[in-house]
């Protein structure tokens, strides 16, 4: 898959899928690979801070992409045009996809679907789906039928598990060569302010609504923090979020709950309440699971990382 000039295309659907995939097309081009990127939901910032060029117009949808969760979800996707969207970057991908010489998808069902349809060879990492979570993955209609067509070049999975688990139902090889997310998160990072006794920090995760909806719970739990732990040179208070998660969409829920918003700049801010402080890190997300003594977490891929 890293033959030197190969033109390939990485197919992405989340803001998580699209840090794996940079990850990914980064290793590429250290094989001499050109590379680009198609991402099916939001704008692929991860692509752009990677220096992947990516393909066509993006928008952001407040689901994230995951509005198959809830009908609410589905509604809401329908009324902000968000499956009009998909179809209009699916059919850019039938448009392209013979530029190139593999297609590597990474993600779910839906960038599978749409590698299948391309008739491209390509080649799929299903970062989304772990058979720990039951013992026995039930992949979601067409997913299984599909995996097994000949256009699939390659199957890869996130841990050994699910590669033998996915290998036995499939009757074809699955492979697990590393997680791409790991080895972002042991890249050594800068130290987080201040020099309290201990640290905690907060995954609220990546998606939106639901990390802030998760934030506004870890917000409620640091106010039941014991008054002897609620000092910053007791313990440091460091919230890891995602870019979408600006001081702008925190603010309103901090507010709400009793918190005030102080604003160095637009990357240096904290939240405060009381004797309570709460540091929140953009793009410090290393530097933070390896820097705090404990994390709380309510996203999966992030609470990975961090064991």
């Amino acid at each position: 898959m890293g033959q030197s000039g190969r033109r390939i295309l990485l197919l992405s659907n989340g803001h998580g899928e699209d840090l794996s995939g940079a990850l990914i097309a980064q290793a590429l081009q250290g094989h001499g690979c050109q590379v680009e990127a198609l991402p099916l939901v939001g704008h692929g910032r991860a692509y752009q801070q990677a220096g992947i060029p990516t393909r066509g117009r993006t928008r952001e949808y407040s689901t994230g992409g995951l509005g198959y969760t809830s009908l609410l979800g589905r509604l809401t996707e329908v009324v902000q045009g968000q499956v009009l969207y998909l179809l209009s970057r699916l059919a850019l991908l039938l448009r392209i996809a013979h530029r190139y010489e593999l297609i590597v998808v990474v993600g779910d069902v839906i960038p599978v679907v749409a590698a299948w349809l391309s008739r491209r060879p390509s080649a799929v990492y299903l970062v989304a789906y772990s058979s720990h979570y039951e013992g026995r993955l039930q992949l979601p209609w067409p997913c299984g039928a599909l995996l097994r067509s000949r256009r699939l070049r390659a199957l890869y999975s996130r841990d050994q598990f699910t590669a033998t688990d996915l290998t036995a139902q499939l009757g074809r090889p699955v492979q697990f060569l590393g997680n791409p997310f790991f080895d972002g998160a042991l890249k050594p990072a800068e130290p987080l302010p201040g020099a309290p006794q201990q640290r905690l920090g907060l995954l609220p995760g990546s998606r939106l609504p639901e990390a802030l909806h998760n934030l506004e719970l870890m917000l409620r739990v640091l106010e039941r923090l014991p008054q002897e732990l609620r000092p910053a040179a007791r313990l440091g208070l460091h919230a890891a979020l995602v870019g979408k998660l600006t001081p702008q969409e925190v603010a309103p829920l901090a507010s709400r709950l009793g918190w005030r918003l102080e604003l160095d700049s637009p990357s240096q801010c904290r939240l405060v309440r009381g004797p309570l402080t709460l540091q929140l890190e953009w793009g410090r997300f290393a530097a933070v699971i390896q820097q705090c003594d404990l994390l709380l977490s309510m996203t999966g891929t992030a609470a990975e990382q961090c064991v």
